[in-house]
């Protein structure tokens, strides 16, 4: 049987936000019983004495026990209690850390493997000014003291995380007010494709290019200002 490893899942995601999501999990996401263990657990032991879970909270973790267990029940099927069992072992050994958990369930928890996955987290959150060139993307990992082997290392992992280093006539735009609609709306701009003739549509707020001299040009808000807004997102327009 082919192993599915880190760089596998992460080649198979289609967009940088699937490939985000994948370095996120360390891999395979949690299931939503191990999210609900570890989720329960945590509270358990870091909060204070006399604090209950919120009784909305409490509810829907109920009803995905139930959803989970209780065919397993009527049937006599014992594996998803006995994996309950486990994931409750989990959980209190890691103190209800999800993270480290996953990072030893996608068999990441080796020293080599968890230095791998910080340059790879790393570089999927480069800014836009450390990817002008490969010497300015060393440069930013120096300052986080991640390990790689080499600028070709670096120059690699750029790609394969969906974050290469920014070209002449490449564009990384910002958006925020952004919503979905068929209509087409002055000041907006359509972002992406939905179904059903929906597009996701919003402002542009900020745009950085890099120009024909290899330097890095912007206009629009500041990137302080745009830090104030808690929803946004971004898309990168590659130069042909």
């Amino acid at each position: 049987m082919k192993r599915n490893t880190l760089n596998k899942q992460i080649a198979s995601a289609p967009t940088f936000a699937d490939k985000w999501q994948v370095l996120a999990n360390g891999g395979r996401p949690a299931t939503d019983l191990e999210m609900n263990v570890f989720w329960v657990t945590h509270f358990r032991l870091h909060s204070g004495p006399g604090h209950k879970l919120p009784a909305d909270v409490a509810g829907g973790i109920k009803a995905q026990f139930a959803d989970a267990l209780f065919p397993a029940l009527v049937s006599g099927d014992k594996k998803p209690f006995k994996q309950l069992m486990e994931i409750m072992d989990a959980a209190n050994q890691t103190q209800g850390n999800l993270y480290s958990y996953l990072l030893r369930k996608n068999k990441l928890d080796t020293p080599t493997k968890q230095d791998r996955l910080k340059l790879k987290w790393a570089l999927a959150n480069v800014e836009v000014e450390d990817r002008v060139s490969i010497k300015a993307a060393c440069d930013y990992l120096n300052k986080l003291e991640v390990k790689y082997r080499d600028a070709s290392d670096v120059w690699h992992t750029l790609r394969q995380v969906g974050r290469p280093l920014l070209k002449p006539g490449d564009r990384v735009q910002w958006f925020v007010n952004f919503k979905w609609s068929k209509k087409k709306e002055a000041g907006m701009t359509r972002i992406k494709q939905g179904e059903g003739g929906q597009w996701l549509t919003g402002k542009l707020a900020r745009e950085d290019w890099m120009t024909q001299e290899g330097k890095l040009a912007s206009r629009g808000i500041t990137r302080e200002q745009l830090s104030r807004f808690r929803c946004k997102c971004f898309r990168e327009v590659r130069a042909l």
